[in-house]
């Protein structure tokens, strides 16, 4: 999805504020951090998601 995206690691930082270590580790799977999921979404299908709850 990041690829097809056309995004780095650098603007998802950027958007949502967080370290280079936080992205790289969730893009590994190395940490799951949901926020970047729902901003992955959002690119991709062009929405915007108010709320959201982890279960």
């Amino acid at each position: 999805m990041v690829a097809s995206l056309d995004l780095k690691s650098s603007d998802i930082e950027k958007q949502l504020n967080i370290s280079r270590s936080v992205v790289s580790r969730h893009l590994r799977g190395e940490r799951d951090y949901p926020p970047i999921d729902m901003f992955l979404v959002e690119q991709f299908f062009g929405v915007k998601i108010k709320e959201y709850s982890i279960a």
